[in-house]
């Protein structure tokens, strides 16, 4: 399957779904989101749409972003989050990226905004002195 634009908003059996599962997991209402929607317009890391990997829940297909380009975009996100202890920080931190992963999703950052470099280097020395 091959996704032409990003579903926004979430297709309604989704979003149904993911309130049931905020719902029963205590986790915010906004858990998923298609916020990173607008992200493909703008433009999304290289390879990105052929690093989907489907998946099937009954009649739902759902494109899941890879590990790469999760980093990506987390780095991205967190350089706008409100400080270390956002989500996006806690999550690039739980995928523990590689200085070569932090530096090739840095790289991608730059060319989305050359304004976030100063915040792209203290977003990464933080992640560097968490994940050892």
């Amino acid at each position: 399957m091959r996704l032409s634009e990003p579903a926004d908003p979430l297709p309604r059996p989704l979003a149904d779904a993911v309130a049931i599962v905020a719902r029963d997991m205590n986790l915010p209402a906004d858990w998923m989101n298609s916020r990173v929607a607008g992200q493909w317009a703008l433009g999304v890391p290289e390879g990105f749409q052929a690093r989907i990997r489907w998946e099937a829940f009954g009649g739902l297909d759902v494109g899941l972003s890879g590990r790469t380009d999760l980093i990506h975009l987390k780095l991205y996100a967190a350089c706008d989050a409100t400080g270390p202890h956002s989500r996006h920080f806690a999550d690039l931190i739980a995928l523990s990226p590689t200085p070569g992963e932090l530096a090739e999703a840095a790289a991608w950052v730059a060319d989305q905004d050359a304004g976030l470099a100063s915040i792209v280097e203290e977003v990464i020395r933080h992640v560097r002195s968490r994940v050892g």
